[in-house]
């Protein structure tokens, strides 16, 4: 064992030679002492159990604590520092990846040092959100070091052109390698992007060699030996002009020193002869050679992953292998080699860079660029609608939290505080304790109250006006002391909690520079958090008017703080909707040790007045409970020995008893939950813990009710421990909570929670697992006395009630007159408790004589929100049919949330549909039909038959079905394999056009359109390679043309195809759809990048589903069997989905009006005594062309596509 007392570790998590300085030059030369080296992986010496613990503590004078396992070893030491050493890993490593963002790499010098230390761990590194060209990629290299040339170049650009003679520049699969191993020091880094792909396969393969090493080393120990000392020859001339070969033979596995693996040096497709072996050992070493592919090749080893444009990797050529799938189509590279010394000496200077900034924190803090995410420990939610984990973190190797480690100082301004006790209060108080035993200095600005100090820190009040209609909160001023304590402490940040009064003026001041200049730029440290949703409170007490003002004025105040924290994912999509930008997740906690379920008193039960114990179906074991779980297995006790309902069942409701709280929706349930129970049940008994100005008056509606009900009081510590584990249910009626503690803390004692779908509440909680929903409470929620349910605005409001399951039960008309033009109005259907509508209407656009409405669809909670626009017929708005085009919008996710198959978006479609019908009830009944175009032909059909499916089951509860008459489908997508056929004979025979591919490429095209009669989908990676083959060789021929794809008589360049589909007017309709006016109009959320008709991120995720590799026509006859009508048209001068592709399919339709339609003859259709095209029809089934049309019929025959379209609905033959 290596005597690790002579072995000093370095903080950055790299080896650290010990060191002597010249005085003179200031240049350090090395001690005399062995170095340690932290490429130790597990399988060595320091991973195989040995004590090292005490060697660690004789070297560093402290106790330390180790953690190992089969691969990685961590050392924390007394201090709170960590010490990480390489982590191993497989395939496994997939579902959380080693990942930086580009741009954070690109502006912070730490966010580099994080990014190096994840290389130096893992072996490689991804990096999202880079620029999808070589100059960024570029600078992002030498973000690291000094690019390093080989006979490549520098930093390459490349496709697959067998430029360099190499297999990289082939489309041919790559084994796990690791690159120029011909050279005497072979590359450190690489780094490589994929700018573009136009074809299929060509996925990316990453082995961590070490790992692969250790299995090896494991199941074959002699045959690592082998490959650690048997040494080989390789050399590169693939260029006339390059001849490589490196000074010395080397071993595929390298050992330090110490005899650990510290390199692996890998080629199989490497030019090398065996000249430096004994040769006996011959043939055993091409056994360990065997044996070592084994290991790389295995499933748990390798990690295959498809590179797409914006993602970079980042690989240590001296531990992980990469390789690539074989792939078809052009195939655009970029990238880098670096160093192996460069790279590490990069890391060096930053880690030693950052080992002073901890050393001298408190100074380092303040010169270094504040981060005050990483000082509240909070999650990312920024301008782009993602989530980003910021987590403080100690010891060295992770010294960004500053929080726990520098002694900061912070000012605390709040609209109020102690003894005030409401959720706000108490979760300041736990933020001050922290901070406390943290060694942070902190001031509090608030209101006047009795305390001059808290958790030591000093308190400055100031007095207050008590408002009206709730006088403990009041409306406090500023005062010059504030200011001059403000610039007499100089705090390092500001946190303003609730800023609505007082938190505004200290904002006014510290921007007019009244406490020095460093508080009037747009980067001050300054920070809010939102507690209280009082725009709400304000409809609440009936001053409704007032919640927009308000919303506008709280947007304006936190637009000014440099970041807003909030407790809850559904309160930071509420503000997200509201326009308050670089929102974080300020989480919050339980205590398990304080709050479980074994603390239930039967004797504070017998106080409350229960006499027996009643028993339930999860009683609870000794052990400590865990939130969000359902409750353990039953264990008989002392205390819970019966079977069955013996007597009262406690409700429990802790917190303020204020009237916003909703209490009295709570009260009112409780005689339709006796109506409900019988009265053979025991009587239910409530609890209400706490206090505040409602108390008084619930005790009073209790006692005209006649409600049994105990009102404990304000309860804390052990007492309110108890109180939650000894009630039986936890009732929570509020929907103005941002967080709800409380519901936290019944969950941690073992209560199910009866909850409304609101914010606060869905945050904790799973329907039907850990919250039991009261049919009762729904049903007093629709009593017309019942003050409405508001939910939050952007999810759950008008027409939404707590989740039943009821098929279209108690659904609430809206007219259109009554929408607003500033404010979405809400719908909900309890047939789908997770979705919502919000609709407004839209004034004097396009054309004021029509009705015009927009909104959105919000799926899952409102994770994701699909838009739609729609307006009234001008002829006969009451009676019309409603036609719906699927295509796209505004839409969007919150939290990068979407789908990759058509099935999942059909059920949204259903949903939505269903919701608008019942909520708008002048449509209800009327002819519907769906219509789209393109990708249409594969959604379409799904979509109809989504709907038609649901029609049954709603007929089977007694509901009106959805009338759905006709789907129609313009240039579809609906066979790709009959399409893939007609594309060699619309190119190659006298059609739409005259023949323009060369007969030798339509030889060729012919004979590979054969291929596609064979069964090639055994698996997804095979359907998938095989489908991408034939679309590429029947493709690329006509893209060589430069034609338009969408119109064959117009010719097309890649880049104007890319931008605008060849089509100018689509950079017009861009630059329209992203004017402040049209967005406002339309509702559009601010947040929301430029309007784009293609996302390339869904794209792709359909592609890897397979999506479009459907044949969707047994959709099509499922329809016509039911009685539904399908149109399919075609402009003839489509090529990418052309008519003899979708003429083919629709004549090969097996249905039972198949013979009939098939006998029909194509016959001409015509429009003001011209030509339009041909059609056929038959038993609802239409067919028909529009000469001279291409892609997009309505755009290029909009006379012939309205004469289609009205004699379609009209029920006539075309």
């Amino acid at each position: 064992m290596v005597p690790l007392y002579r072995q000093i570790s370095g903080t950055s998590g790299t080896s650290k030679p010990a060191t002597a300085t010249q005085s003179s030059t200031a240049e350090q030369r090395f001690q005399s002492l062995p170095t340690f080296s932290r490429d130790t992986p597990p399988g060595s010496e320091l991973s195989r159990g040995s004590n090292i613990t005490a060697g660690l503590k004789k070297a560093n004078s402290v106790e330390p604590h180790v953690e190992s396992n089969a691969r990685k070893v961590s050392v924390g030491w007394k201090n709170g520092v960590t010490s990480h050493f390489k982590t191993l890993w497989g395939s496994s490593i997939q579902q959380s990846p080693p990942t930086v963002s580009y741009e954070e790499v690109m502006k912070d010098d730490i966010e580099v040092y994080k990014w190096l230390q994840k290389i130096d761990e893992f072996g490689f590194c991804f990096i999202s959100g880079v620029p999808p060209n070589p100059k960024d990629t570029e600078a992002l290299t030498r973000r690291i070091a000094f690019i390093r040339d080989t006979k490549y170049g520098g930093f390459w650009d490349f496709t697959s052109d067998l430029k360099h003679g190499d297999t990289a520049y082939t489309n041919l699969a790559l084994g796990a390698h690791t690159d120029t191993t011909y050279l005497s020091d072979p590359c450190g880094l690489q780094l490589f992007h994929l700018l573009s792909h136009e074809g299929a396969g060509g996925k990316t393969l990453l082995v961590d060699g070490f790992y692969a090493a250790a299995k090896l080393r494991e199941k074959y120990p002699s045959h690592y030996e082998l490959l650690t000392e048997v040494k080989i020859s390789a050399h590169a001339a693939g260029d006339a002009d390059s001849l490589y070969i490196p000074d010395e033979p080397f071993s595929i596995l390298k050992k330090d020193l110490n005899g650990e693996l510290m390199r692996v040096r890998y080629n199989n497709h490497d030019r090398s002869a065996l000249k430096y072996i004994d040769p006996v050992l011959v043939d055993d070493w091409y056994d360990a050679l065997r044996s070592w592919n084994r290991c790389l090749t295995s499933s748990d080893a390798e990690l295959w992953v498809r590179l797409t444009a914006g993602t970079a990797v980042v690989v240590d050529n001296h531990r992980v292998l990469h390789g690539r799938s074989a792939f078809t189509g052009k195939r655009r590279m970029c990238g880098a080699y670096v160093g192996a010394d460069e790279w590490k000496s990069r890391l060096r200077v930053l880690s030693q860079a950052i080992d002073r900034l901890w050393v001298d924190c408190d100074k380092g803090a303040r010169n270094y660029k504040q981060d005050t995410n990483k000082i509240l420990g909070l999650t990312s939610y920024g301008p782009a609608n993602k989530l980003h984990e910021k987590r403080i973190e100690g010891g060295p190797d992770h010294r960004f939290g500053l929080l726990a480690l520098c002694r900061y100082k912070l000012i605390d301004r709040s609209e109020n505080f102690l003894p005030k006790i409401d959720g706000v209060t108490r979760c300041l108080a736990r933020l001050l304790k922290h901070l406390r035993e943290e060694g942070h200095d902190v001031m509090i600005l608030g209101p006047e109250v009795c305390m001059s100090t808290y958790e030591t820190y000093p308190m400055i009040g100031t007095t207050g006006i008590p408002l009206m209609l709730y006088p403990d909160l009041k409306l406090n001023f500023l005062r010059p002391k504030f200011l001059r304590s403000i610039q007499e402490f100089k705090p390092d940040v500001i946190h303003i909690v609730d800023p609505i009064w007082l938190g505004p003026q200290v904002l006014y001041a510290l921007r007019k520079g009244w406490c020095g200049s460093k508080w009037t730029t747009s980067n001050a440290p300054i920070v809010a958090s939102f507690h209280t949703n009082l725009p709400t409170y304000a409809s609440l007490f009936g001053l409704k008017f007032l919640e927009s003002i308000m919303w506008r004025w709280i947007r304006h105040n936190h637009a000014q703080c440099h970041l807003t924290a909030c407790p809850t994912f559904s309160t930071a999509t509420m503000l997200m909707h509201k326009g308050i930008q670089n929102i974080r997740i300020w989480p919050r906690g339980v205590d398990l040790n304080s709050f479980s379920p074994h603390k239930r008193c039967l004797e504070l039960r017998r106080e409350w007045g229960i006499k027996g114990y009643s028993s339930r179906s999860d009683q609870w074991t000794n052990r400590r409970g865990y939130p969000l779980t359902p409750p353990p297995s039953p264990i008989p006790s002392e205390e819970n020995g019966h079977t069955h309902w013996n007597t009262e069942c406690v409700i429990l409701y802790t917190g303020r008893l204020s009237y916003e709280k909703n209490l009295r929706f709570l009260v009112d349930s409780y005689s339709l939950l006796l109506d409900m129970l019988g009265e053979s049940t025991p009587t239910p008994f409530f609890v209400f813990a706490g206090e505040g100005p409602a108390r008084g008056s619930l005790e009073e509606l209790c006692r005209l009710k006649s409600i049994p009900a105990r009102f404990t009081g304000h309860l804390s510590g052990e007492q309110l421990a108890k109180c939650y584990a000894s009630a039986d249910i936890f009732a929570f009626p509020s929907y103005t909570e941002t967080f709800g503690q409380v519901v936290l803390e019944a969950l941690a004692s073992g209560l199910p929670v009866v909850g409304l779908d609101a914010d606060g509440t869905r945050d904790l909680v799973q329907h039907e697992r850990t919250v039991v929903t009261s049919l009762a409470l729904s049903t007093a929620a629709q009593r017309e006395t019942q003050v409405p349910l508001h939910l939050n605005p952007n999810f759950a409001g008008h027409g939404l009630h707590p989740n039943v399951t009821a098929y279209g039960a108690n659904v609430q008309p809206l007219e259109l007159s009554a929408l607003s033009v500033d404010d979405f109005t809400v719908a909900g259907h309890q047939s789908f408790p997770s979705y919502q509508v919000r609709v407004k209407r839209v004034k004097d656009f396009c054309d004021p004589t029509v009705n015009v409405y927009s909104g959105y669809l919000d799926v899952d909670y409102g994770a994701k929100h699909l838009f739609f626009y729609f307006f009234e017929s001008r002829s006969d708005p009451n009676s019309d049919p409603v036609l719906m085009w699927v295509g796209v919008g505004f839409s969007y996710a919150d939290y990068g949330e979407t789908i990759s198959t058509t099935e999942d978006a059909a059920k949204n479609v259903q949903a939505f549909v269903t919701i608008f019908f019942e909520t708008f009830s002048k449509f209800k009944g009327r002819e519907f039909h769906m219509s789209g175009e393109s990708y249409g032909g594969r959604y379409l059909p799904v979509f109809a038959s989504e709907i038609i499916d649901q029609n049954s089951r709603a007929a089977a509860h007694g509901f009106e079905p959805i009338n759905l008459k006709s789907v129609l489908i313009g240039n579809g997508l609906t066979d790709f394999k009959t399409m893939w056929e007609g594309y060699y004979d619309i190119q190659c025979k006298n059609l739409s056009v005259v023949p323009f591919q060369d007969i030798k490429t339509c030889v060729s095209m012919k004979q590979q359109a054969s291929q596609l009669q064979e069964p090639f989908c055994l698996d997804p990676t095979g359907c998938n390679l095989a489908a991408e083959f034939c679309n590429y060789a029947l493709s690329e021929p006509y893209h060589a043309t430069g034609r338009n794809p969408y119109d064959m008589t117009k010719p097309c360049k890649k880049e104007e195809l890319a931008s605008s589909l060849c089509y100018p007017i689509t950079n017009y309709i861009n630059e329209f759809l992203d004017r402040p006016e049209t967005r406002r109009a339309l509702g559009v959320h601010p947040s929301i990048g430029n309007y784009t008709g293609c996302s390339h991120d869904v794209g792709e995720r359909f592609k890897a589903s397979l999506d479009h590799y459907h044949s969707n026509q047994w959709y099509i006859t499922g329809l016509l069997e039911r009685g539904v009508k399908v149109l399919i048209y075609v402009g003839t001068y489509d090529w990418i989905c052309n008519w003899v592709g979708n003429q083919k399919w629709v004549m090969a339709l097996d249905w039972t009006g198949g013979a009939e339609f098939t006998a029909q003859k194509d016959r001409d259709w015509v429009v003001d005594g011209q030509v339009a095209g041909f059609t056929r029809s038959a038993n609802g089934l239409t067919f028909a062309t529009v000469n001279a049309a291409g892609h997009m019929v309505p755009y290029d025959k909009p006379k012939e596509a309205l004469a289609m379209l009205s004699r379609w609905l009209e029920g006539e033959e075309l």
